[in-house]
């Protein structure tokens, strides 16, 4: 599919995305729209997980905090949450220390944060306590945790792990 847009749409600079109306692809968080009239268009922003890790926050932990964080809740909520509770706690051993309600404050304007408080806590207690605080990257590992999906499992394998079989594409639209 690619190809076929370069084929379609030679003019498409890296970084910018072309809009023209009649072919459709969302390539490394752009997109490329191509018929015979082109002009620039404004790229999406990075995905919320890739984001993230270019700010810092790369460790299998963190992402996989960020990706719960993520989940039924829009990517402008999620980033300011994901920094907001990195502020306090980044490691499984200081989210140890807080209380599920505190979580809760942390992670406050994202859906479902009750839940995510308390998946978010015990992933941290278990990392602790099984892993010596270091989550490792198997994906048997990732997916025993409560609330944590293929999707989230593969994301973090692929983003903090290095993983690149196991990146996922996800299409949302709303």
């Amino acid at each position: 599919m690619i190809a076929n847009v370069h084929q379609q749409c030679p003019s498409v600079i890296e970084g910018l995305a072309i809009q023209t109306g009649s072919l459709l692809v969302k390539a490394a968080g752009f997109l490329i729209l191509c018929n015979q009239k082109q002009r620039p268009v404004k790229p999406f922003p990075k995905a919320v997980m890739f984001q993230l890790a270019e700010e810092g926050f790369i460790s299998p932990f963190e992402q996989l905090v960020a990706c719960l964080i993520s989940v039924r809740t829009r990517d402008e909520t999620t980033v300011p949450t994901a920094r907001r509770l990195f502020s306090i706690a980044r490691t499984p051993a200081h989210v140890t220390k807080l209380s599920v309600e505190r979580i809760e404050e942390l992670i406050h304007g994202t859906s479902f944060r009750e839940v995510k408080a308390g998946h978010i806590r015990e992933i941290a207690i278990r990392t602790v306590q099984n892993y010596g605080g270091m989550l490792p990257c198997e994906e048997a590992v990732l997916r025993s945790f409560a609330g944590v999906g293929p999707k989230c499992a593969h994301l973090v394998l692929g983003i903090a792990c290095g993983n690149l079989r196991s990146v996922w594409i996800s299409m949302s639209i709303g």
